[in-house]
């Protein structure tokens, strides 16, 4: 979730499910 609060911004309110679906997409925020 830090990792994705870096890149969002911080006070941005992003799920866990969101964020793990991020994880399973290789090279999408990375």
């Amino acid at each position: 979730d830090a990792g994705v609060k870096a890149i969002f911004g911080p006070g941005s309110n992003i799920p866990d499910t969101a964020s793990q679906i991020l994880r399973l997409i290789p090279g999408k925020n990375r």
